[in-house]
């Protein structure tokens, strides 16, 4: 589900899969299963596949993601299978990440994402906030 949370921005071509294997994005989901790891998935009941997945985790200072905010927040990532796309599963992920997040008192959750990805709106619907608007095409989001 890693990968297919990557942006692809439309007209280039997709990443290498080996792209989850760079140091920088090896540690959204290496080790799977520390404190402050949480995650939701939706699956297809009739194949028994994976469509979707939503998840944090928390990073520290010395070693942040790309939406860190501080170390008690964590930064969410979620994927859908391309073909599953726009019909309100990333809604139905994020809520029920939220859901789980608010059983164990976490404060905040944050995201980076690029201002060129149609999941912005989403983000903004669900009533995350532009803490960061860098020149380059990454925003940072915060959801309280």
């Amino acid at each position: 589900m890693f990968y297919q949370s990557l942006f692809v921005p439309s007209g280039q071509e997709p990443f290498s899969p080996e792209i989850v294997d760079r140091p920088e994005l090896l540690k959204y989901h290496h080790n799977w299963g520390r404190v402050g790891d949480v995650a939701v998935v939706i699956e297809n009941h009739k194949t028994v596949s994976l469509i979707g997945a939503a998840w944090v985790r928390l990073y520290p200072p010395d070693d942040p993601g790309y939406g860190f905010v501080q170390g008690d927040i964590p930064e969410l990532s979620i994927a859908l299978k391309p073909e599953y796309r726009g019909r309100g599963l990333g809604t139905r992920l994020i809520e029920a990440l939220f859901e789980a997040l608010k059983k164990q008192d976490f404060k905040g959750v944050s995201l980076s994402v690029d201002r060129r990805n149609p999941a912005i709106r989403l983000y903004q619907k669900l009533g995350f906030e532009i803490v960061v608007d860098q020149q380059n095409p990454t925003m940072l989001l915060e959801w309280k």
